[in-house]
């Protein structure tokens, strides 16, 4: 067996724990030792060393050459194993003895799948692993239930880890070579019926994310583009903008030339006014009140008409600057309206689904697993402890 390091001593309790309680992760578990018993006693049969625990042989069964079998690695060790059943049960290990690896069988697959979309050109590849402990001979196997961390498979042993260990009963369908080629093709149609892979899209950007990347990456290009096409709305909109002010001053400087003009017009009607005025008071004193008056007359009729024209003007140069400024707010109003189109635009994602082709899927591993577990004593009782993964990884 496996050299441990040696522990430290530790005092004999008053009682020896039964275990009621205490996980062993689907091992055998002897009988509770009798309270006041020593647990570092050794009784003769310990000594000749330990029985397989139930549903355990100390040789491995015959297969034929055509099943395939991976014997996977003690990747945590009996020290380790004690560690951690101490930590899970509360209990202490001291007074252990013996370590010994015992083979727990199961259907052990391992499939790798190819994703390939040819829309965005991007290809990935994932595995799927899957650990079925029994295996009927007939009847429908729930892969989903028994999916566990894919293996890596340069570690996969040839054999068992040493001579002196046990190995679990076979179930009847895990030796039917029939039953796991059916199993097989299953295991397929399930991989292609439901695995896929999402990319995260952008409907409105077309912006689609890395198949391997993190969301993050995408939702900052989002937001990049989504800016940029801002900017660039914002823009359009100002140059828009900017033409009509720039029509509407020019309206503006024309009727104010026009109201200049009929100002000056005005005020040269006016002096035009108080000289025929004068000229008619003399003319009357003269006797010459026809053509005085005539003239009289006139003056006044072109100076209310510079009036009107002149109050006109001054009507057109409001409206133009009501109009300019209904143009600069309806300007700031559409800027509020982008940026809160584009920031709308920037939070839309939709599942862009990549599904595998039937050829894109390979059962890299396919057979007979052998899971390792130490099977060890403590206080006198025989456990099970994981010596590949914990159980929450299986």
């Amino acid at each position: 067996p496996p050299d441990l390091p040696e522990m430290p001593p530790a005092p004999p309790p008053t009682y020896a724990p039964t275990f009621d309680n205490a996980p062993n992760y689907g091992g055998y578990t002897e009988p509770p030792i009798e309270r006041g018993a020593q647990p570092t006693q050794v009784s003769a049969q310990a000594a000749r060393g330990p029985q397989p625990p139930e549903g355990y042989t100390d040789h491995q069964p015959p297969l034929s050459a055509s099943t395939a079998q991976y014997f996977l690695p003690a990747a945590i060790t009996a020290q380790q194993a004690l560690r951690l059943w101490e930590q899970r049960t509360s209990y202490s290990a001291a007074g252990f003895s013996g370590a010994r690896l015992a083979y727990r069988p199961v259907l052990l697959a391992q499939v790798g799948v190819r994703f390939q979309d040819r829309k965005t050109n991007q290809y990935t590849v994932r595995e799927y692993a899957y650990r079925v402990p029994e295996v009927q001979r007939a009847g429908i196997v729930h892969w989903e239930d028994f999916e566990a961390t894919p293996i890596d498979t340069r570690g996969i042993l040839s054999g068992p880890a040493g001579d002196d260990a046990f190995f679990g009963e076979l179930s009847g369908g895990i030796t039917d070579s029939k039953r796991l080629t059916a199993l097989r093709r299953e295991l397929t149609d399930m991989i292609y019926s439901t695995k896929r892979v999402v990319i995260p899209y952008n409907p409105t950007l077309k912006i689609y994310g890395d198949i391997e990347g993190d969301y993050s990456r995408f939702q900052s290009n989002v937001v990049q583009a989504a800016r940029e096409a801002r900017d660039k709305a914002v823009d359009a909109l100002a140059e828009k903008t900017q033409n009509e002010i720039d029509k509407l001053d020019d309206r503006r400087s024309r009727v104010v030339q026009r109201l200049d003009a009929e100002r000056k017009e005005l005020e040269d009607r006016r002096r035009e006014e108080l000289y025929t005025t004068g000229e008619a008071v003399l003319g009357l004193l003269r006797g010459r009140t026809s053509y005085t008056l005539s003239r009289m007359s006139r003056s006044r009729v072109y100076s209310e008409q510079s009036r009107g024209a002149i109050a006109g003007h001054e009507l057109e140069i409001r409206q133009l600057d009501d109009e300019l400024a209904k143009v600069e707010r309806d300007f700031e109003q559409n800027v509020r309206e982008i940026n809160e189109q584009w920031a709308q635009v920037a939070t839309e994602v939709e599942d862009h689904v990549v599904s595998p082709y039937k050829k894109d899927i390979t059962a890299d591993l396919f057979g007979i697993g052998w899971i390792p577990q130490w099977y060890v004593s403590i206080g006198g009782q025989h456990v099970l402890l994981p010596a590949y993964d914990s159980p929450a990884a299986r």
